[in-house]
């Protein structure tokens, strides 16, 4: 069972201490390379350490495009590239994390509280891909999952998750799907309880019954294409100005994947509020019992309902 990718952390030091924290030799970089501030991210495994920097002056502003080093522990081989980023890529921020899924490096950049970006290298620190998510998590033999970017300062915030094949560079959506029997109910309960048509349009407020917040709160596969994931779908409408929006309706769904020779199928069982807790301890530790609660026998058909929500889905 594979919980989610694991990560090094962010913080905030020269690039000299970062490297003599990880152990990696000082003497391929200038003198006032190892003195300039720096926020970074690590991962390490038995052969390599992968470091993902970026730089930022006494105002506190990044400077140039995010850096990688890679570090072979047995060779003592360091190999340094400069992430190619421009001005319409939006990655502007500070490396989040650094993942290994099989052959390929992720590193993800931060864009907003609900946005990222995710370099796919190859072991060289050759770019293979740039994806726009976060969170991303191994479902196969170079697949993973990720919840797709979102607007920050939305209505609303309805998570997506795409499928990505990482050697062919395919991606595919996965959640939410059309027919969706748990999505429907709340879009129902949703329109029986929308506020005025005036409040909608004071409010900012889109008041379409299939648009709600989506939280995935957990995220587990077994590594062999069978994935699970709880999501927390719930109704917000504000009703007054400086006001934070009231919660109307609330569910949480625990839904499970499976991918087959004709493609993604779903099931999916509402649980309550209490279980998350649980249900996302047994999923880290005995994935295959969590997945027995129901089988995934629904064909997945993109439900694009939300797809705006991303602005990046058209890349």
């Amino acid at each position: 069972m594979l919980p989610l990718l694991m990560t090094g952390s962010g913080h905030a030091e020269t690039l000299e201490q970062l490297l003599m924290t990880e152990k990696i030799p000082l003497r391929s970089f200038r003198v006032d390379e190892l003195k300039q501030s720096v926020n970074g991210a690590t991962q390490s495994d038995q052969s390599k350490i992968v470091v993902a920097y970026r730089t930022f002056n006494p105002d506190n502003i990044f400077v140039g495009p995010p850096q990688v080093i890679r570090y072979e522990k047995v060779t003592g081989q360091i190999e340094q590239r400069r992430l190619p980023i421009g001005e319409t890529d939006g990655c502007a921020g500070a490396p989040d994390e650094v993942a290994f899924v099989d052959e390929f490096i992720l590193v993800s950049i931060s864009i907003s509280p609900s946005a990222e970006c995710t370099f796919v290298l190859n072991q060289r620190l050759v770019l293979h891909q740039i994806l726009y998510g976060f969170r991303a998590a191994r479902i196969a033999p170079g697949r993973i999952v990720l919840i797709e970017d979102m607007i920050h300062f939305a209505p609303v915030h309805p998570e997506r998750l795409q499928v990505v094949d990482l050697r062919s560079g395919k991606t595919a959506e996965l959640y939410p799907s059309l027919g969706d029997a748990l999505r429907q109910q709340l879009t129902h309960e949703n329109a029986q309880k929308m506020p005025p048509q005036a409040t909608c349009r004071e409010m900012n407020d889109p008041c379409s019954p299939g648009q709600f917040d989506e939280d995935i709160r957990s995220l587990a596969s077994d590594g062999n294409g069978k994935l699970a994931l709880i999501v927390v779908q719930s109704v917000s409408h504000a009703l007054e100005k400086e006001q934070p929006p009231e919660t109307m309706a609330s569910q949480t769904a625990l839904y499970l994947y499976q991918y087959v020779s004709s493609g993604w199928q779903y099931c999916e069982e509402e649980i309550d509020d209490s279980e998350i807790e649980r249900l996302d301890q047994e999923l880290k530790a005995n994935f295959e019992k969590v997945a027995t609660r129901c089988t995934p026998h629904l064909r997945v058909i993109p439900d694009m309902t939300t797809a705006h929500y991303n602005p990046f889905l058209t890349r």
